[in-house]
């Protein structure tokens, strides 16, 4: 019950603040989003730039969540919209399927015995960097080793994506991990496609009992765009990797 009142009171409070802020010119109101740390780096920024260029008395509060907390956030009130990796289960929050993106396998420039196509059956003996335990990549990757049955040899867990790709940089083992975040030129790196592939989607989720206002309708139709790019999207650099490959042995 104290809890449902200190919820009451801070919205309350935020309607006073937006009330008052509505007399400053420009000012169209709040919106509170949160998302995977990829989609806040890979996906985001082009919507970001957009949105501050063409509303810029849009306020907007971006949190760096993972999706079991951006859930929970979204079904109590506590965020307006959220970016998530499927699959999201809960009746009181709508889902939008924004992108598919495709997960590969990361082994160190360098080492012995990377296998042309990665599996579960020939990364058994890799030490394997995953991340924490709570993000929805974690459960991903174990599920398609399991699947295989195999149980990987995990030697680290680390928070984000990106201390995945440094700590494969370093020579601390292999990991799985989206294809979005493969830059163009990853020197350090050796990228191998999934056999059985694996991919995750990410979408945008809402309350289904949020009320809409002017604001918050502007963020979720510039996010809904991003449904656009899943289809229209260019091969990633795994993909061209994998042809190249693929043509170099027909030579």
């Amino acid at each position: 019950d104290l809890l449902m009142v200190a919820h009451r009171i801070i919205r309350e409070c935020d309607s006073a603040e937006a009330a008052m802020r509505r007399y400053r010119g420009g000012w169209i109101g709040r919106v509170r989003i949160g998302t995977t740390n990829t989609a806040l780096q890979y996906l985001l920024p082009p919507v970001l730039r957009k949105l501050a260029t063409e509303y810029p008395g849009l306020d907007l509060h971006i949190t760096n969540l993972p999706t079991r907390e951006s859930i929970e956030a979204v079904r109590d009130h506590r965020i307006d919209l959220a970016i998530v990796t499927l699959p999201v289960d809960s009746d009181r929050i709508e889902v939008t399927p924004l992108y598919q993106d495709r997960m590969v396998a990361i082994f160190p420039a360098g080492a012995k015995e990377i296998p042309e196509v990665a599996s579960p059956t020939s990364l058994a003996d890799w030490p394997c960097l995953m991340e924490h335990t709570r993000a929805a990549l974690y459960e991903m990757v174990m599920g398609w080793f399991t699947s295989q049955g195999i149980q990987p040899r995990i030697v680290m867990h680390l928070g984000t994506v990106e201390a995945l790709k440094s700590a494969v940089e370093s020579h601390l083992g292999m990991a799985l991990i989206p294809d979005m975040v493969i830059g163009r030129h990853e020197p350090n790196i050796v990228v191998r496609s999934l056999a059985p592939e694996l991919s995750r989607t990410l979408a945008l989720i809402e309350h289904r009992s949020r009320e809409s206002d002017h604001a918050y309708d502007i963020v979720r139709n510039a996010l809904r765009e991003l449904r656009s790019a899943t289809h229209a999207r260019k091969p990633t650099v795994s993909e061209r990797e994998n042809a190249l490959r693929t043509g170099r042995k027909r030579l």
